[in-house]
């Protein structure tokens, strides 16, 4: 196992593995990067649910969870994870704030037929406990509150006073908290490709959609600390179903899923399209997949880069009315496209924005520069503000 896997401790005995610190700080030690990058290339080219089984795999490989062990998965998703982790023989615990996203994560389970325990008592390997969570929990009847200090989670996503106070028992050092996309946000804004602008939004292209708002040097955090969920904007009523619950979320449209998932419907509906040969030369479908049969001149995949596009620039332009930043930067896999997104990008939402005809300066749509150190960065910075 490499070392200083973060567990939290059940106080029964057995360790509980938080999947997403454990994964994150995998990606951080030595030899682990090569690993992780290895994996994340493999999962790149499936859909949602198998690139979701190859994570489980590889978490399993590099962290070397034992069988029987407790998995702790923040965040209900579809559940996906926590079903291919309770397939291997784990007990799996998957705290979310919804129960509303609870209630289709029992669903889901109940169609993979995969136990649903009742109870923390009554979590037995191969199944799964949907923990409702609340501002106001006593975490100590999970046995988690002890050992919260060891927990690396989003600040909206628990109390941060709590989780606060738990640090402080360690070190007498500030304690900042705060989001990891609103962290790169900060580190894009003072030092990437938003380095001396007024005002910079990052947006993220990735399995989701998520970013942050910068103003004037200052993260644009809201009262509880939630703001800047850009990708659960609403750009289509009644839409496609997100991930969050809601329905047609600029996330359920803009993101690399969305993408993948609209390359394969338009692959079932023309099987004469080069959409199929050219997922079988990369090894399956991604995010390019539709752009390179773009490219070579097919039709059902320019209609997919088309209505691609015109979902992201829907979603931007209302960015830039509500905020008409200085520079609006994309990250993520999708972003790697370039020109071939970035110009058709640029022109649709300047003619949409308002008053853009009269306007002397124009928000500039760019790419970020500082890759994988955005977070660090900004987490570093955090501390200024």
């Amino acid at each position: 196992m490499y070392p200083r896997i973060r567990t939290i401790s059940s106080g029964r005995g057995n360790r509980v593995i938080d999947f997403d610190a454990a994964w994150r700080h995998l990606q951080q030690t030595t030899k682990a990067p090569d690993d992780c990058q290895r994996w994340n290339k493999k999962a790149a080219r499936y859909d949602s649910r198998d690139a979701k089984n190859l994570y489980a795999e590889a978490f399993v490989e590099l962290a070397g969870v034992q069988p029987g062990e407790t998995i702790f998965d923040m965040g209900c998703g579809t559940g996906t994870l926590a079903a291919e982790m309770a397939t291997r023989g784990h007990k799996v615990i998957v705290g979310d704030f919804s129960s509303g996203m609870l209630a289709k994560l029992r669903e889901n389970m109940a169609l993979r037929d995969i136990k649903v325990a009742e109870s923390l008592d009554a979590l037995t390997p191969g199944s799964v406990f949907p923990l409702r969570m609340s501002w106001e929990d006593d975490w100590s009847q999970f046995g988690l509150r002890e050992n919260m200090a060891d927990v690396a989670f989003a600040s909206r996503s628990i109390a941060v006073a709590d989780l606060r106070s738990a640090l402080r028992a360690h070190t007498a050092l500030p304690i900042h908290l705060g989001n990891d996309a609103n962290a790169a946000a900060l580190g894009e804004a003072l030092f990437g490709c938003g380095r001396g602008a007024e005002s910079t939004i990052v947006v993220t292209l990735g399995t989701g959609v998520g970013g942050g708002v910068v103003l004037g040097g200052k993260l644009l955090t809201g009262y509880t600390g939630a703001a800047s969920e850009i990708g659960h904007m609403v750009i289509a009523e009644n839409g496609e179903e997100c991930t969050c619950g809601s329905r047609g979320c600029f996330e359920a449209y803009s993101s690399a899923t969305a993408l993948i998932r609209d390359t394969k419907r338009a692959m079932a509906a023309h099987p004469e399209s080069l959409l199929h040969a050219i997922a079988a030369e990369q090894g399956g479908v991604d995010g390019r997949t539709a752009f390179l049969a773009k490219e070579r001149g097919d039709e059902a995949g320019a209609q997919v880069v088309e209505d691609y596009i015109e979902h992201l620039a829907c979603g931007l332009t209302n960015l830039v009315n509500i905020f008409f930043p200085e520079v609006l930067a994309l990250s993520g896999g999708v972003a790697n496209q370039g020109d071939a997104l970035l110009l058709p990008l640029r022109e649709r939402v300047r003619e949409r924005s308002f008053g853009s005809r009269y306007a002397v300066s124009h928000t500039r749509i760019e790419l970020c520069t500082l890759g994988y150190r955005a977070g660090v960065i900004g987490a570093a910075m955090l501390a200024r503000e």
